[in-house]
């Protein structure tokens, strides 16, 4: 399925799948496969940046992060193993930066960023909180950096 938003100026692929059972969310549709990350391998071995889906991963890049990326199809869709078998190669701090969603409703996408930095370091990985300051995504914050340009 393709998205199309922002007055039909930008597009993003989505992908329908059936909700895990006993999943906390009952959503179907993502922006990747919800067991496979995309991955972007940086300059720099000792630090990953954890995003949620592609086109956040490469605004990540093209903010000028020098670590791994790893963009997650949603929120909640990542494994902690992933995160460990980072850990055994080298990376030595994950920077967090789940959408700051700043809803009336809560802000789900800071939620499970807490979530998954508890379980990182309960398995004795550093994290960071790289988020978005102002409401919204990475993707985002490169756009308003690029508009003060």
């Amino acid at each position: 399925m393709i998205q199309f938003v922002d007055n039909c100026e930008l597009a993003e692929f989505r992908i329908l799948y059936k909700p895990k059972p006993g999943a906390s969310t009952k959503k179907t549709l993502s922006v990747g496969l919800p067991g496979a990350p995309f991955f972007w391998r940086g300059a720099d071995p000792t630090t990953c940046l954890v995003v949620e889906g592609c086109l956040e991963m490469l605004a990540g890049v093209t903010m000028g992060y020098r670590g791994h990326v790893v963009g997650t199809a949603g929120t909640g869709c990542w494994d902690l193993k992933w995160f460990e078998a980072l850990g055994a190669d080298g990376v030595q701090t994950f920077d967090l930066a789940f959408n700051n969603d700043a809803r009336p409703d809560g802000n789900p996408g800071q939620e499970v960023q807490a979530t998954l930095a508890k379980e990182l370091v309960k398995v004795g990985l550093r994290v960071r909180d790289a988020s978005p300051i102002e409401p919204g995504d990475i993707n985002d914050a490169l756009l308003r950096k690029l508009a003060k340009r």
